[in-house]
């Protein structure tokens, strides 16, 4: 998208509600990781093009945000260091490595939950398993065996999904590089 002239884009900029529409179709874009160009944004806002085309400017391009980070004074050294060797900014440095790296969120509530039964299912494996123990000889404990083997493929079964879902690109707590 070409540029357009500063009091332009100034004029657009003056309306809140379209500041909100933006906002609203940024951060959808960024949750849903669909893509968040000048194009996109232009449709999902219904913007015209000189519109968006400033939108996009101020909220994309221009440097209006700040973040301010505790670090130890040895990783603010280190990241003085990398930034003295790229001969780049700080602010640079630092914004193209958070751009390069995807962060992972693990699907809590359904992990919970599997754990849950994956804890109730355990005690109840271990309370059979007791009975069975204190009744050896009886016909019934070979019966109770017999769905205590069938019981632990399904736990193994159930492990098994929760150690995917965990481990899985879409989600975990991971951090990865592009």
């Amino acid at each position: 998208m070409k540029n357009i002239p500063k009091a332009v884009a100034l004029h657009f900029l003056e309306n809140e509600k379209d500041h909100e529409i933006f906002k609203d179709a940024l951060l959808t874009t960024i949750e849903t990781n669909a893509p968040n160009d000048a194009r996109a944004l232009m449709v999902a806002t219904q913007f015209s093009r000189e519109k968006c085309t400033a939108f996009y400017h101020y909220y994309c391009e221009e440097k209006k945000a700040r973040i301010e980070i505790r670090a130890s004074i040895k990783n603010k050294l280190l990241w003085n260091h990398k930034s003295a060797l790229t001969k780049q900014t700080l602010s640079t440095t630092v914004a193209l490595a958070m751009s390069r790296v995807n962060i992972h969120v693990l699907p809590t509530q359904e992990i919970n939950l599997m754990t849950n039964e994956l804890v109730r299912f355990n005690s109840l494996v271990n309370q059979i398993a007791k009975w069975v123990n204190t009744y050896k000889s009886d016909i019934d404990a070979i019966a109770v065996l017999t769905q205590l083997d069938e019981l632990s493929v399904r736990f193994e079964d159930l492990t098994e999904s929760l150690h995917k879902i965990a481990t899985s690109n879409k989600s975990g707590n991971v951090y990865d590089n592009h």
